[in-house]
């Protein structure tokens, strides 16, 4: 996907973008993972075509891609991609144990807003 993203090369990238979707799961463990920009990755989480086994695997691939860059990610981009999980199909003790104290939401009032609201709301 780099590749063609950054020689321009559309066919190469869409083939990346189908293969990354549907391996997603893989993707998000290899060490390059850090290196797909932001928009790339916002628009793979939104993407109905993604295929992994749970949201738990969404979350814990944006905090890992966060923890990856080497600069200081803008509150807003983690925002976003945090938007971009579906808290309410996770297992309620994933999201008060792992999810709700997890060291991005402290770091960032906005992003943990989000994430207590959906706690709150999928604990009721």
């Amino acid at each position: 996907l780099l590749w063609g993203l950054e020689f321009q090369l559309v066919k190469l990238a869409s083939a990346a973008r189908v293969t990354i979707l549907a391996e997603y799961t893989h993707v998000a463990g290899l060490q390059s993972f850090g290196r797909l920009p932001f928009s790339e990755l916002r628009g793979m989480l939104q993407d109905d075509k993604l295929v992994v086994p749970s949201e738990m695997v969404v979350f814990e691939s944006v905090a890992s891609w966060c923890g990856q860059q080497s600069a200081a990610v803008v509150t807003s981009d983690v925002v976003q991609l945090l938007a971009c999980v579906r808290y309410a199909s996770m297992e309620t003790a994933f999201l008060r144990g792992t999810v709700a104290v997890h060291p991005l939401l402290t770091r960032c009032d906005a992003a943990g807003e989000h994430v207590s609201d959906a706690v709150l709301h999928i604990a009721e």
